[in-house]
C-alpha cells in the first residue's frame, strides 16, 4: 500500500495510536490519580517553603509527619505512568516493527504496507541529529521514523486539547452546580 497518500495513512495511524494511549491513560485512572499526587506534593512543597521563611519548629515536626506520605506520592507518580505500558507498547512494536530487539525480528505492520515510503522533514529528530545538536537541519524519514514523529505531535496536540476540554468541562459543572445550589436556596420556604 504505497502512494501519493501514504503519509496520510501513516499519520492517521499516528492519530489513533495517540488517542489509543491518552484513552486508556484516562480510562485507568492514571491522569486523575498523576493530577492528584501532583496536588498533594505541590502543596506539600508550598507549606515546607512558608515554615522555611518563618522557621516555625512547631509546624515542621507536623508537617514531617506527612514526610513519608509525600515520599510515597512521589514514587508512585515515577512509576503510574508504566502501568499503562503493558498495552502501549505491544501495540507501538506491532506498528513499528521490533527490529531485533529482545531478539525478536519483525518489520511490523507500517513497514510492511508502507515499504516505498520515504519523505525528508525540516527536522531532525534521529538519535545521531538530536546528540549533535542538528535538529534544525532536514532529515530523511521512512514509515517508522514518521510515524514516531507523527506519534510526538499527535500526542502532544491530543493531551492539550483533552486539557482544556477537560477544564472547560470542570468549569461548566462547577457553574451549574452552584445555579442548582442557588435555585434550591431561593425555592426552599423561610425558616419560621
Amino acid at each position: 500500500m504505497t502512494g501519493s497518500l501514504a503519509w496520510l495513512y501513516i499519520l492517521l495511524a499516528a492519530l489513533a495510536y495517540a488517542l489509543f494511549t491518552v484513552t486508556l491513560n484516562k480510562a485507568m485512572g492514571i491522569r486523575d490519580r498523576q493530577k492528584f499526587l501532583q496536588r498533594e506534593v505541590n502543596a506539600y512543597q508550598r507549606e515546607l517553603g512558608e515554615i522555611a521563611k518563618t522557621n516555625d519548629e512547631k509546624r515542621l515536626e507536623i508537617l514531617k509527619t506527612r514526610e513519608k506520605d509525600v515520599q510515597g506520592y512521589m514514587f508512585e507518580m515515577m512509576l503510574l505512568p508504566w502501568k499503562s505500558f503493558i498495552f502501549i507498547i505491544p501495540v507501538f512494536f506491532l506498528l513499528i516493527g521490533t527490529n531485533g530487539f529482545l531478539g525478536l525480528y519483525f518489520s511490523g505492520l507500517l513497514n510492511g504496507w508502507f515499504s516505498d515510503f520515504v519523505t525528508t522533514l525540516p527536522i531532525g529528530l534521529h538519535l545521531n541529529e538530536i546528540l549533535s545538536l542538528r535538529i534544525l537541519s532536514p532529515s530523511v524519514y521512512g514509515p517508522r521514523g514518521f510515524f514516531i514523529v507523527c506519534v510526538i505531535f499527535a500526542g502532544l496536540l491530543i493531551e492539550a486539547v483533552f486539557s482544556r476540554v477537560e477544564k472547560r468541562l470542570e468549569a461548566a459543572i462547577g457553574s451549574a452546580k452552584s445555579a442548582i445550589a442557588g435555585k434550591k436556596e431561593s425555592a426552599s420556604p423561610p425558616a419560621a
